[in-house]
């Protein structure tokens, strides 16, 4: 007969426990009685999955990089550990540890009764360098130099990003950025309007919409149309997310890779990457600080180069503010028109004009399907948002819808809904009036500021329209570098040479005039002013 074997159950005894059986003899008596299998369990720290850390100092870093990166702002609650425990499946000792580690680091602080904080005396680790900005001595200003007039590839320097970051970022005065400040925009107007969306209509709201966009958005800017350009209806519109995706969809619908482009130059640095992306050959025709392309150039251009479409800015140009009279923009048609070459027109300022007259638009003098215009809420109404619009006439209608519903299928609903509640209130020509004398006002003093503090040398255009102004450096001062001294005072601006594809314009900055003028401004410039001083 067999004898059946003992069956054993596992049981795994903490090490405190088993600490108490002194002796070999206790435990063998322990098992004996228990018929169990006693596995001693000595204490250990754990580890992440990967083993090259411990979970507390793992989460410790990983919350630490937020908080020096400014996603848990200065004063900011953090989880309690009972929340991290039950999100991350940590036990509460571990984060617990991980707080006490931050502590350490004096990047937060334990409040009794409330919890954990960041500190506010963080501002101290983590301002030596900002998100997502390396320091000045870092910065790679490798520019490739090219002929402009020969189609080249457009390949933008790495430090444009950087550049980009430094105009955007909240603890910078910005002198770079083209926005306006959102205490010059009608926010409470557009309170009104989200208070009084009944749940009804905020159902539908938060439906898909079509990809053409909001029907009611496309009437208002049809009746807005009136007296500019003839015969436009709803049915004529295509609603965007801004300009710029306007711009890509009909270089889209018009262009494949390896297409040259005409552009003028300096060019609005945000079409480069989509140049870029799209693989397009760029041309960049010079341009008058005053009147715009100079159209013997293009001509010659067109001439020499099988231009396969023209992208400009005629209203108040980014970054020279320049605007094509309206003979000129007639002669412009007539001569794309002879070679059969589409026009995109950017009209994303044409609102921002100062002496009463509204500026023609290009596309008021096609007669053959040539001129897309694709325009924005973006610098007059609401950035944030993201409206924006093409008219691209009945050539190009049908492709630039087809690409709208395959790259973004539509547009947010609840945002075309407050643009289009707000212009049927009837207020927004009185809104703009406003505006635009406001506008005028802020530049002027901004230009009056620049004559006070730049050298003798530099020039500066006044525009008739736009915020924007065009900085000629003196001459031998190079823009990068007082973008680098700027940005080591914590002032942005935007050096000239981002808005080449050929690396021109290395003695040139812009300046925005979007915020209001104060003794904050005033200081800023007549420290850029100093700066350039000293670079000359």
């Amino acid at each position: 007969m067999i004898k059946p074997q003992k069956q054993f159950v596992f049981k795994i005894i903490p090490y405190n426990q088993l600490r108490k059986l002194t002796d070999a003899d206790s435990r063998k008596k322990w098992h004996n009685r228990n018929h169990q299998l006693a596995i001693r369990l000595l204490p250990f720290k754990k580890m992440n999955p990967s083993g090259s850390e411990f979970l507390y100092r793992s989460l410790a870093r990983e919350i630490g990089n937020k908080i020096r990166d400014n996603t848990y702002k200065l004063g900011e609650r953090l989880p309690s550990t009972r929340e991290l425990h039950k999100k991350l499946n940590l036990s509460i000792s571990t984060v617990y540890k991980a707080y006490i580690e931050l502590e350490k680091q004096g990047l937060i602080e334990a409040r009794p009764k409330s919890g954990y904080f960041v500190r506010y005396s963080a501002v101290s680790v983590w301002k030596e360098g900002l998100s997502g900005i390396e320091k000045p001595e870092r910065l790679d200003v490798i520019i490739r130099k090219t002929d402009a007039l020969v189609p080249h590839q457009v390949s933008l320097p790495s430090f444009v990003n950087h550049v980009l970051k430094a105009v955007k970022h909240p603890d910078f005065l910005q002198l770079g950025s083209a926005m306006l400040s959102p205490e010059l925009l009608p926010y409470r107007q557009f309170n009104r309007i989200m208070k009084d969306i009944s749940p009804q209509s905020m159902q539908a709201i938060l439906s898909y919409n079509l990809p053409q966009g909001d029907l009611e958005l496309r009437r208002q800017l049809a009746l807005r149309s009136v007296g500019i350009l003839d015969q436009i209806t709803a049915a004529d519109l295509v609603i965007t997310n801004g300009c710029t995706e306007g711009l890509s969809l009909s270089l889209r619908a018009i262009t494949r890779a390896g297409d040259v482009v005409a552009i003028e130059s300096p060019a609005f640095y945000g079409i480069l990457p989509v140049l870029e992306e799209l693989d397009l050959l760029a041309v960049e025709v010079p341009s008058d600080p005053v009147t715009g392309l100079d159209l013997d150039c293009l001509e010659a251009v067109i001439q020499k180069q099988k231009i396969k479409a023209c992208l400009l800015t005629p209203n108040f140009s980014n970054p020279q503010g320049s605007l094509m009279p309206d003979a000129k923009k007639r002669e412009l048609v007539r001569l794309l028109s002879q070679h059969e070459i589409p026009l995109i027109e950017d009209s994303i300022n044409t609102e921002l004009y100062y002496d009463g007259k509204r500026p023609a638009l290009v596309k008021a003098f096609d007669r053959k399907g040539l001129v897309i215009t694709c325009s924005s809420f973006s610098k007059t109404l609401a950035p944030g948002l993201r409206i924006g619009w093409i008219i691209p006439g009945p050539r190009y209608l049908e492709a630039i819808l087809k690409l709208k519903a395959g790259f973004s299928v539509s547009n947010a609903s609840l945002d075309q809904t407050l643009v289009a509640r707000f212009m049927a209130q009837g207020t927004y020509e009185r809104y703009l009036r406003s505006l635009r004398t406001r506008l005028r006002k802020q530049v002027s003093r901004y230009v009056e500021s620049i004559n006070t503090w730049f050298p003798e040398q530099a020039r500066v255009k006044v525009p008739v329209g736009g915020i924007l102004l065009w900085v000629q450096l003196p001459p031998g001062t190079d823009g990068i570098q007082v973008y680098q001294k700027a940005l080591e005072q914590r002032i942005s601006i935007l050096p000239g040479v981002i808005f080449s594809a050929s690396g021109q314009y290395q003695n040139y900055i812009r300046i925005g005039c979007g915020n209001p003028f104060t003794g904050k401004i005033e200081k800023g410039i007549a420290s850029l002013g100093s700066i350039i001083q000293q670079l000359r």
